[in-house]
């Protein structure tokens, strides 16, 4: 399954769940008998523990956590710049 990651990846394709879950079933029947939502669990676990994260937006494994990490203390920072000083009860009004 690991290689089977890597292979596609390093071909520039990118490794959707379904993909996996397709894979992980041809190789292991009992895990095609499995409910969707244990081997969506199943494959993210596994994806996690080769250190790839998902991307939220397209659901693929593309990333070493260590790569994104500085992108999201970015992200962060400018979220809470934004946010500094923003109270909402003082400053915006709600119209329901």
């Amino acid at each position: 399954m690991k290689v089977f990651i890597f292979y596609v990846h390093k071909q520039g394709i990118f490794v959707t769940n379904r993909m996996a879950i397709r894979e992980a079933a041809r190789l292991l029947p009992s895990f095609a008998q499995k409910t969707m939502r244990s081997k969506i669990v199943a494959i993210h676990r596994f994806t996690r523990s080769l250190g790839l994260t998902q991307c939220a937006s397209m659901h693929t494994a593309q990333n070493h956590y260590m790569e994104t990490a500085a992108d999201a203390k970015d992200f962060i920072a400018m979220v809470k710049k934004k946010l500094e000083g923003n109270d909402p009860m003082t400053t915006h009004t709600c119209n329901f």
